[in-house]
């Protein structure tokens, strides 16, 4: 078993890295998002996968999947 680093689209935004709220009717206001700084994609580590298939399986919409090992 190792760990990987699993790099996903931002739920929060939707990938995009930014949203746009509606301030009146036809005015929209863009603000970076703050879950993923504005990239539209966030990595976190996973211990618990014992192969790369294993992770691609647990995260089928994963943008990389890389090992830690080096």
């Amino acid at each position: 078993m190792g760990e990987w680093m699993v790099t996903m689209p931002c739920v929060e935004c939707g990938g995009a890295g930014l949203y746009e709220i509606r301030i009146a009717a036809d005015v929209f206001l863009s603000e970076s998002c703050e879950h993923c700084d504005g990239v539209g994609a966030v990595t976190f580590i996973d211990a618990a996968c014992d192969s790369i298939s294993g992770c691609r399986e647990d995260y089928p919409d994963a943008i990389l999947i890389q090992s830690r090992e080096m």
